[in-house]
């Protein structure tokens, strides 16, 4: 299968139908990551601006039920696309779909166990530094 770039958003992050060689797969992780980071600031300063910055708090910002609710979906969100970027690294490597599903739900379980922690940056870790197979592969 010839090279064919990704010319839209749906191409770049929403297909699971194509390889992705590890330059790419940094470049789109970082560009995940930077969404995330600026739509959840988005989101906190939407709710600093709707309270009027009066009452708010490092810690009552954290335990609103907007920013939970909304930081919960941006989260989810920002997992399927991750996934979805696993898969595609992942047939590049010309492997299956299980360390992508094995980091989706370390990931959604949470980064507050340890164990779960170091096995997703392991996974990461393999996903970013494995060369691709080169030429064709089953994928």
């Amino acid at each position: 299968m010839n090279y064919m770039p990704d010319n839209t958003i749906k191409e770049m992050f929403w297909t699971g139908e194509s390889r992705l060689n590890r330059l790419r797969f940094l470049k789109r992780n970082l560009a995940l990551a930077g969404f995330f980071f600026v739509t959840f600031f988005a989101i906190c300063i939407a709710l600093g601006i709707t309270s009027g910055f009066d009452d708010i708090t490092e810690e009552t910002l954290m335990n609103h039920p907007a920013i939970l609710f909304s930081v919960a979906a941006l989260q989810i969100f920002c997992a399927v696309i991750s996934y979805k970027l696993d898969v595609r690294r992942l047939k590049d490597l010309g492997k299956g779909k299980a360390l992508a599903v094995i980091n989706l739900i370390c990931g959604l379980i949470g980064a507050g166990i340890v164990f779960v922690s170091i096995l997703r940056l392991f996974i990461s870790l393999y996903l970013l530094l494995a060369p691709g197979n080169k030429g064709a592969n089953m994928y």
